[in-house]
């Protein structure tokens, strides 16, 4: 049934079907006449570059102005964010044109622009690489690279590739983002000769020592292809955690056994030199060469290039996980993508705004080594004890290697400086022992706070107060003031003195 109305009407309508009804009680004012007002598109307009959610958005504006139609609300919105970040729909085309616009190189050193850009018009596979001036600067005092890729970020499912710098306190800085369609070595190299080819019209050096990953082949390939064979490869630790997790998770040993077998795996990660570390992968395949199929899963983390090199002293001084970078990516997607996949439209301007935000000059770089007043006050304590050390040269290397004590021992005998060092060893429970005996400083012409430590300390934090000890014993530092644990002098008795 239809009823017409005539509109203007002076007189009450009434329609009578069961009950009545009547026009008496509508709204007067049209919600659809009511316009949104300056503060409210200023506090859109603020609330979009902060990366509050849409729909966070749209809930604060009704909020605060409940006269305006939700329709105008939510179109406003949308107007704003295709304003700020483009429109969602894209197509080739619409990206090959967006990727010329903002490639040419501009002035600001915090402006992100397009630094490389590969579509295929063809196949419909493209990549992009995101930089700025300010992100490349970074590689005329940082040389160890760290790579990965993360997902969850676009509609499409593209997957976002993130390249950074590691400095000398294991803080990952990013110097590029590139968007692929495919995670393949051509992919990989064309992001990395990219940022190389890049740094060389800017004038920048770019020299990467080591390349930190997990264990993604094609990754480590596309590196040595371009910065060099050189390149040490770093293997992410924790990965090959994960992995010997879940081999073990399809044994039927029990759990404890599987605990042992981890913790001898964390035990021999902190093997100081490859020597060490050869030595107690090969005891450490003796001791669970019963365990089913497990020594031929392992000998690749032994003896595969692309895999071996996930123990500490094989990048001392740097991390041996690929985790400052992976906290990268979460601290990416939870404060400036929000945890929402957006289309690669707006992505693509989400992504800028990220190269701009880890360019500005707040975010701290550290280019050396620091010890903090802990480290000191650790020294000032040791150096207090009287106990005592030896210092062994070693010709060959012309270097000089200072010896510490552990646990209650009050110094560190001859022949656990020999034990440490050597090669002919029964078990691993005996390298293990061994290596736990005694700490080492090796002390090179360099400065000081480059020296090296063996205690796990060191290793996971890249400072410790042997280092500091070993600097002061050998006259190149000076602990601060503040180092000193000395109590205060105890209230004299009441009284004058006794003569």
């Amino acid at each position: 049934m239809m009823v017409f109305i005539p509109n203007g009407s002076e007189r009450n309508c009434s329609i009578n079907l069961k009950g009545a009804h009547t026009c008496d009680t509508a709204k007067s004012e049209d919600l659809a006449k009511t316009v949104l007002t300056k503060e409210n598109y200023a506090e859109m307009d603020r609330m979009l570059r902060s990366g509050i959610p849409l729909k966070d958005i749209k809930k604060h504006i009704r909020a605060s102005n409940p006269q305006v139609s939700k329709n105008r609300v939510n179109y406003a919105i949308m107007q704003a964010s295709q304003a700020m970040y483009g429109c969602g729909e894209l197509s080739l085309g619409d990206l090959a044109a967006w990727a010329k616009l903002n490639s040419s190189t501009p002035n600001n050193h915090e402006t992100g622009f397009i630094i490389g850009s590969d579509i295929d018009g063809g196949t419909g596979c493209f990549r992009l690489v995101y930089s700025s001036k300010k992100l490349l600067s970074h590689f005329r005092t940082l040389d160890i690279l760290s790579a990965d890729c993360t997902f969850k970020t676009t509609l499409q499912g593209y997957p976002l590739m993130v390249v950074c710098l590691v400095d000398k306190m294991r803080h990952a800085h990013p110097v590029a983002f590139a968007t692929i369609t495919k995670q393949e070595e051509a992919d990989y190299h064309f992001v990395f000769a990219t940022l190389q080819d890049q740094c060389t019209r800017l004038g920048i050096p770019c020299l990467v020592r080591a390349f930190i990953s997990d264990g993604e082949i094609a990754l480590k390939k596309a590196a040595r292809s371009v910065f060099g064979e050189h390149l040490l490869l770093i293997n992410c630790y924790f990965h090959v955690v994960q992995n010997v997790k879940k081999h073990l998770s399809k044994t039927k040993e029990s759990s404890e056994h599987k605990d042992q077998v981890l913790k001898d795996v964390s035990r021999i990660q902190l093997a100081p030199t490859q020597i060490h570390f050869e030595q107690a992968c090969e005891l450490f395949l003796i001791k669970y060469d019963a365990l089913p199929g497990f020594a031929h899963f392992f000998q690749k983390y032994v003896y595969k290039e692309y895999f071996k090199n996930w123990y500490e002293g094989a990048l001392p001084g740097y991390p041996s996980t690929n985790n400052s970078l992976e906290a990268l990516n979460r601290a990416i997607k939870e404060h400036h993508l929000d945890r929402t996949r957006e289309p690669l439209g707006t992505f693509k301007a989400r992504i800028m705004s990220v190269v701009e935000y880890y360019g500005k000059d707040e975010r701290v770089i550290c280019e050396e080594r620091t010890y903090s007043v802990e480290d000191e006050r650790m020294a000032y304590d040791f150096i207090r004890t009287g106990k005592r050390t030896r210092t062994v040269h070693d010709w060959s290397d012309r270097v000089k290697h200072l010896y510490f004590p552990t646990g209650n021992n009050a110094e560190v005998t001859g022949r656990e400086i020999e034990a440490f060092n050597n090669s002919d060893r029964r078990s691993l429970d005996h390298y293990l022992t061994d290596m736990e005996a005694t700490h080492r400083v090796t002390m090179t012409d360099t400065l000081w706070f480059n020296w090296n430590c063996t205690c796990r300390w060191f290793f996971k934090h890249n400072s410790c107060y042997h280092v500091l000890v070993a600097a002061v014993t050998s006259g190149a530092y000076q602990l601060r003031p503040e180092a000193n644990t000395l109590p205060l002098v105890k209230k004299r008795p009441p009284g004058r003195p006794k003569k």
